[in-house]
């Protein structure tokens, strides 16, 4: 715990004084004391203890010894020098300390560089605004006249347009007209045209329906011819079965026969 509050001390020492590390190790600036731990801890209750801690404070203080303010340093090595007896850990919460009152300081004076930069602010925007109020009612002014020579010249302007209007109204109701027995004369010529087209499909439709009974005729025509053909073959097929059966019915009988005459000879010998 102690050595996590020790680093960290430095670590808000090193965030405040990093700029410092240009001049570090100049012969005007303290030096890191060499102070024995072992005497340091000889009179503790719990030496190991007390040892461990100063070694873990003098580490962390040796490793960023000169990053740290000069003046930071000084001071805290004023406050454990005889007859006040020499500690790592006192010195560490010393730089702390210090560290700690240097952001603070810094801290403030950014508050008040930011209340006066925002003061400024608020003195430019008033102005600002007072340049802009000043800018409207001139524009408003010119605005105004704008609008009245604008008004002047849109009656004239109307005067003008109305006059045209009368003049192509004219002129586009005779176009109109014009358009329109165009319209009608085409309208006629195409009525003609369809009854014409209509006339033809109606032709073509009954030219394609004599077809087409052509067709069926000539389709069922076949067919009885088919099915005729199929008939005789049908018969021709029953025939040949039918010869077929008294050609087999024959060649039993001769071998009937021929099995009795063989016999009989047998029987006579």
């Amino acid at each position: 715990m102690r050595s996590a509050r020790i680093g960290f001390a430095l670590s808000g020492a090193l965030l405040v004084v990093g700029l410092g590390a240009a001049t570090m190790q100049a012969a005007n600036e303290p030096t890191f004391p060499d102070w024995q731990i072992n005497k340091i801890c000889a009179d503790d209750s719990a030496r190991g203890q007390c040892r461990l801690f100063e070694q873990r404070a003098r580490d962390s203080l040796n490793g960023a010894w000169y990053f740290i303010v000069p003046a930071h340093r000084a001071a805290c090595l004023a406050e454990v020098t005889p007859p006040i007896e020499p500690s790592f850990r006192v010195l560490s919460t010393c730089i702390d300390g210090k560290a700690a009152e240097e952001k603070l300081r810094v801290h403030q004076a950014q508050q008040a560089e930011s209340r006066k930069a925002a003061e400024e602010a608020y003195a430019r925007r008033q102005q600002v605004l007072a340049e802009a109020e000043a800018k409207k009612k001139a524009e408003a002014a010119a605005l105004a006249q704008a609008k009245a020579d604008e008004a002047r010249r849109l009656e004239e302007e109307k005067a003008s347009f109305l006059a045209n209007l009368a003049a192509l109204q004219a002129a586009e109701e005779k176009a109109a007209a014009q358009r329109k027995a165009e319209a009608e004369r085409k309208a006629r010529e195409e009525e003609e045209a369809e009854r014409k087209r209509l006339a033809e499909l109606e032709a073509q439709r009954k030219a394609e329906a004599e077809r087409k009974a052509r067709d069926e005729a000539e389709r069922q025509r076949l067919a009885e011819l088919e099915a005729q053909r199929k008939a005789e073959a049908e018969r021709k097929a029953r025939e040949e079965a039918e010869r077929q059966r008294l050609a087999k019915l024959e060649a039993e009988r001769k071998a009937e026969a021929e099995r009795k005459v063989r016999e009989e000879a047998e029987r006579q010998r």
